[in-house]
């Protein structure tokens, strides 16, 4: 008997744990792993015994009793939004935070494979992209045509790097290759290293054209590759599926996998990308079809770690419909961080191959947890990690006191101020490195925000 509860203790252990972070971390990430532990022990125990587990935390209790939203919303598309200007190729939207700066940037290529950066020069809530620069940071053209990219920490030392893949013209079909320029800088001032083909054991798969994306496909805590392979030959697309057997620290991947966890690949050209838009806890699958359309695969694994995407597909699913019909490349991402899964994908080409991208905004009300809020007063807190001071940017109402708080997460209060602007700079000084939570009160108005101090 004590052998059969050993799991069980542990997965409630795990599950408190998780719970216990929620005030400082109530990231996707960690939700999903919250849901799904609580998924797997509801089917050995009663659930309101279950709940005696959660009791004491509402963020835990919205999350795990009823925690729903109303049904997806989204408004019309919108063509380069925020600033963004057209791109002479394939435009691929890649967001990422490049300097640390608590917003996301973004980043495409053009058509000879030249890196273009779009500066977000506004806010985490009100973006607004400078011009593009080619080849910032030490990177260069790869010397392949319709490059694609994927970002991610591939070896989780607090910065982003960058994996693409790319076809040479007149290579016909053969190999898609990839190539891992790692960030050798930091998170505030990145400087790329030269590329390094076919990195932490991948292989070459084989086709003429692919969009890479990194994503944790089996939520093992860990980034997995992902690969749309498309060749020319047969005419079809394969998705290839490199799961990570090392590290989040030290990647290796294991052969590809085709077509796993019930995949599936629309006919002639499918490009995936996985969003985790209805947050019931898992990643869905989304296709873009050759002439632009979007195909939406749940996963139903319940309690699974690997997933297990449904064959019943949803057309233009929650009624995402585009105004073109094209080759495209999308991808989801909470632009303006009010908690909610936008969408970003590339336009038609016009007579001279220009490209741009359409902007779906999701207008849906959330019930229950608001990623990094308290009572709606939001503020953003970088670099991240940080070194040696952290800048928190916040608004503030007149006649009322802003008092900003950090604590450790055993929520020992270690510094308190009372801020007097919008942008305020703190000295870190002989802090020691770990994790932290910033709390601003302003009136009844209150936030919190985590940090790493390196």
């Amino acid at each position: 008997m004590k052998k059969t509860n050993l799991p069980f203790k542990k997965k409630v252990k795990q599950l408190k744990k998780l719970i216990q972070s929620l005030s400082h971390d109530a990231s996707e990430k960690t939700i999903r792993q919250i849901k799904r532990l609580f998924q797997t022990l509801s089917f050995q125990i009663p659930s309101f015994n279950l709940k005696r587990v959660v009791l004491g935390s509402s963020l835990a209790i919205a999350l795990l009793s009823g925690y729903n939203i109303q049904a997806q919303s989204f408004k019309a598309a919108v063509r380069n939004p925020f600033g963004i200007t057209d791109n002479d190729n394939l435009f691929q939207p890649e967001f990422f935070d490049i300097d640390g700066d608590g917003d996301l940037d973004l980043m495409t290529a053009d058509y000879y494979g030249n890196h273009l950066l779009y500066r977000n020069t506004g806010t985490k809530y009100a973006p607004n992209f400078a011009a593009s620069v080619t080849n910032p940071y030490g990177l260069s053209a790869p010397g392949t045509m319709i490059t694609l990219y994927t970002s991610g920490d591939i070896d989780n030392d607090g910065d982003i790097d960058l994996i693409e893949c790319g076809y040479s013209y007149g290579t016909g079909s053969g190999n898609i290759n990839f190539s891992f320029i790692e960030n050798t800088g930091t998170a505030t001032a990145p400087a790329f290293a030269a590329p390094v083909n076919n990195p932490f054991a991948l292989t070459a798969a084989p086709g003429f054209f692919g969009a890479p994306k990194l994503v944790d496909i089996d939520d093992d805590g860990d980034l997995d590759m992902v690969l749309n392979s498309f060749d020319y030959t047969a005419y079809s697309t394969t998705y290839y599926t490199y799961l990570n057997a090392g590290t989040a620290s030290t990647p290796t991947f294991d052969p590809p996998i085709t077509n796993p966890f019930g995949m599936t690949v629309e006919p002639v050209i499918s490009v995936p990308t996985f969003a985790d838009i209805d947050k019931d806890g898992d990643l869905d699958l989304f296709n873009i079809s050759y002439y632009g359309n979007m195909t939406m695969y749940r996963d139903t694994s319940g309690a699974s770690g690997d997933p297990s995407f449904t064959s019943a597909a949803e057309m233009d699913p929650f009624n995402i419909v585009f105004p073109d019909a094209a080759l495209r490349i999308a991808t989801f991402v909470d632009i303006d961080a009010d908690n909610d899964l936008d969408l970003f994908a590339s336009t038609e080409q016009d007579s001279t191959g220009a490209a741009g991208l359409w902007f779906i905004e999701d207008t849906t009300s959330h019930v229950g947890i608001a990623p990094r809020t308290e009572n709606n007063l939001t503020f953003s807190v970088y670099p991240q990690p940080a070194i040696n001071e952290i800048t928190v940017e916040c608004n503030l109402v007149a006649d009322k006191k802003s008092l900003l708080s950090i604590s450790d997460l055993q929520g020992n209060i270690i510094y308190t101020t009372e801020l007097s602007s919008a942008k305020n700079t703190i000295q870190l000084g002989t802090l020691p490195a770990g994790m932290y939570a910033v709390q601003i009160t302003n009136g009844k108005e209150k936030g919190i925000q985590k940090f790493i101090k390196q």
